[in-house]
């Protein structure tokens, strides 16, 4: 971790396990990330359900060769439904609605929410990483679409710039 990001102030702890909002007194840690989990679906379906789409329609996803990323992925829910296999969350919602040659890759802080790779669509890759850090080479102008949902909940300054 860099000495900038040791010096950000956090609401919550910037990994998965140790922001966990439930406690139990003998553990729990399953049913913890299962109540988690379910609270970041409950919000993916919600918004969905308000918007009534996953990318704005004005923006074309009509291309064979289209790269998605998907920033503080949560539970990848959204990349697995747009790849036909309605288990997981907006990159997966996505996945399934789009053809199987499109990319989608996500990215979050902690892989600790991410499904089995079994369960993933074959164009759905998850990463780790910190979004306040810089992105390696590889990840630089590869994009069509950035999925940003929810960054809104992060952000602890009125200086944003980081995280765009």
């Amino acid at each position: 971790m860099s000495a900038k990001a040791e010096q950000r102030e956090y609401i919550f702890k910037r990994d998965y396990k140790s922001s966990m909002r439930w406690n139990f007194p003998f553990g729990g840690t399953e049913l913890m990330k299962l109540m988690d989990n379910c609270s970041l679906n409950y919000n993916h379906f919600l918004i969905k359900e308000v918007c009534g789409y996953l990318v704005h329609p004005s923006i074309p996803t009509n291309q064979t060769d289209l790269r998605i990323a998907d920033v503080a992925t949560g539970t990848g829910l959204e990349l697995c439904l747009l790849t036909k296999l309605a288990s997981r969350i907006w990159a997966c919602d996505l996945a399934s609605k789009l053809p199987e040659t499109v990319r989608i890759d996500g990215f979050d802080i902690s892989d600790a929410q991410y499904p089995a790779l079994g369960f993933l669509p074959k164009n759905v890759h998850l990463y780790v990483h910190d979004g306040f850090e810089d992105y390696p080479a590889e990840f630089l102008e590869q994009y069509d679409i950035v999925n940003a949902r929810f960054w809104l909940c992060i952000v602890n300054d009125p200086d944003a710039k980081p995280l765009l």
